[in-house]
Parts: C-alpha cells; sequence; structure tokens
C-alpha cells in the first residue's frame, strides 16, 4: 500500500513499508505471538542517546545521573538494537556493503517446545539485488522464557547515485505463529 500523499518515490516506499511496523495487530494473535524481540535498558539508553537526546536529557527522563551519552555516534550504531525492523543505511555509490547484525528473541508462545525457521521474502523488486543471510535458520526452543540469537547478514553493492531503496522481510514460522520483521537498505542522501 502507497501513501498517497508523498510525491518522493523513495519516500512513498519507505513509508508503506513501516506504515504498519514489524507486523499487523491481530487481536486474537496478539495473545500467543510465539516471539518477541525484548530490550534491556542498555539498549534503550543506546537508542535515546543515538536520536540525540544528550546527557542532560536522558539524566531527567531516567533519573540516573552517573548515565552519559557518547560525545558521537555514527548511523551504524545502534544496529544491533533488539528491535524486529532493520534498517541499514548505505552511501551512495558505494561499490559493495556488508552489514551484520544480532538479534535475540524469546519463546512466550503456549508450547515450550518450539521450532520456528526462517524465510526471507523480498518485497520490492530492487531486493533481488541483496543478499540476506539468517544463521542459524532455525531455532529451537525447550522451555518458555528460553532466549535464542541469531545473525542477519546483509550485503550488497553497485548502487546507483539516485537514491536507492530496497525492501524484505525476515519471518520466523513454526507453522502455526509468523513473526515478521522489516528488512530496508537505502543510500544516505550526499552530506
Amino acid at each position: 500500500m502507497r501513501p498517497q500523499n508523498v510525491s518522493d518515490p523513495i519516500l512513498a516506499l519507505a513509508s508503506a513499508d513501516f506504515a504498519y511496523g514489524s507486523g499487523q495487530l491481530n487481536p486474537v494473535n496478539a495473545t500467543d505471538p510465539g516471539l518477541v524481540y525484548e530490550t534491556t535498558t542498555e539498549d534503550d539508553l543506546k537508542l535515546l542517546c543515538h536520536l540525540g537526546y544528550g546527557t542532560s536529557r536522558v539524566r531527567v527522563v531516567t533519573g540516573d545521573n552517573n548515565i552519559s551519552c557518547p560525545a558521537r555516534t555514527s548511523p551504524t550504531a545502534i544496529k544491533d538494537f533488539n528491535y524486529p525492523s532493520i534498517v541499514i543505511p548505505v552511501p551512495p555509490k558505494s561499490d559493495s556493503f556488508e552489514t551484520g547484525l544480532l538479534r535475540t528473541v524469546t519463546n512466550v508462545g503456549s508450547a515450550a517446545n518450539a521450532t520456528y525457521r526462517a524465510e526471507v521474502v523480498v518485497t520490492t523488486e530492487s531486493a533481488r539485488e541483496l543478499k540476506i543471510q539468517v544463521k542459524p535458520d532455525v531455532l529451537c526452543f525447550e522451555y518458555l522464557g528460553e532466549k535464542k540469537s541469531f545473525n542477519v547478514t546483509v550485503c550488497g553493492g553497485n548502487f546507483p547515485a539516485d537514491p536507492f531503496f530496497a525492501s524484505a522481510a525476515l519471518i520466523w514460522s513454526d507453522g502455526t505463529r509468523s513473526v515478521r520483521s522489516p528488512i530496508v537498505v537505502y543510500t544516505l542522501p550526499p552530506m
């Protein structure tokens, strides 16, 4: 679904991909999601610092005067933020790139023993130019609350000078439940 009021085609595609977040809400299925991505307090603090809140604001929000934000953060500083959405900015005119990301999911399903298989689905034609690997591509859980980590590696290159946008999705499924994570790669605008 493409937003009607966005004239830039790249923004329109990006808006459509993130318009519904990491999944569509189904109240019945929401009571038994199967897997969840959890963040830690440290993850949240890194995100606030990366978003430019600064040490003084983060201290006000958290009530902790011992917190300090780094002087500088890069666009990839929070690439391992344990969030379902995966967004990878790459410089324009890049010959190639490879980005590895770590994610962790927790088994909160109704079954202690559960096996989830990964599938990568291309959602834009330009994403066919990307190589996306998930390792391991099978997660076997033995108990509720168990956490499993996996790596996502995204490779590509030879991007045009014009803005580039590619979209795919990582779907973990146990045959009953599906947990979707959008993957977006885009070129950064020239500085």
